[in-house]
């Protein structure tokens, strides 16, 4: 007899039906139970943790969607090199680095990010155009060429390069879409956590490998 989150068969082989008339001991029936705990135990905690997802998503979207709307130009600006500081904080939790490092990494890159002289454009983009081109550069080819290869990352100054390659276009691009029209990044944004949400989805149901364990 085989028992899987509290629920018991029986093999073919034994020709015996999967249910029987006979009651359960007390003892058994105790037995029943502590194997059902820890699957009802399971059960509770993945859908508190997507409870608090969604919980976190809205509050964050609130915050997002006020700054987006309601700050000025260098209001909105600073609010950017805020979330680029985040976000390389954890890129560098991804690399491996000291909390110390990892202060110093993210505030190399919210200096990239906010260097005048680096940022400039005559034509009035907040970023310039070589920027956008070699994080167009590194996602359409290394990226691809990453996955086919599949290399294995041992320079960590290859990995936080990537990084700030990464990081410092997409923030520049909150503050060049804004300046278009507030409704324009936020559809761009849109779209992305759309696709986002749906790859965590079904990475849940039918993946199997994780991309960044943790």
């Amino acid at each position: 007899m085989r028992r899987s989150c509290g629920i018991s068969s029986v093999s073919a082989a034994s020709g015996r039906p999967a249910s029987s008339s006979k009651k359960p001991s007390a003892k058994a029936a105790a037995g029943g139970g502590s194997r059902r705990a820890p699957c009802r135990a399971g059960g509770k905690a993945r859908a508190l943790m997507l409870k608090t997802r969604v919980m976190t998503a809205g509050v964050l979207l609130a915050v997002f969607l006020s700054a987006l709307f309601l700050l000025p130009k260098d209001g909105w600006i600073a609010f950017c090199a805020v979330l680029l500081g985040v976000a390389a904080w954890e890129w560098g939790a991804l690399a491996a680095l000291a909390a110390f490092i990892r202060t110093l990494y993210a505030a190399l890159v919210v200096g990239l990010f906010v260097l005048p002289e680096v940022l400039a454009d005559s034509r009035g983009l907040y970023a310039p155009a070589w920027i956008y081109y070699a994080a167009a550069s590194f996602w359409i080819i290394l990226v691809p060429l990453g996955i086919w290869r599949q290399p294995r990352l041992g320079s960590r100054a290859l990995l936080l390069a990537a990084g700030a390659t990464v990081l410092v276009p997409a923030a520049a691009a909150l503050v060049d879409l804004r300046g278009v029209h507030p409704s324009l990044l936020l559809a761009v944004l849109g779209t992305v956590w759309i696709s986002d949400t749906a790859a965590y989805f079904i990475g849940r149901r039918f993946g199997r490998h994780k991309l960044a364990p943790s």
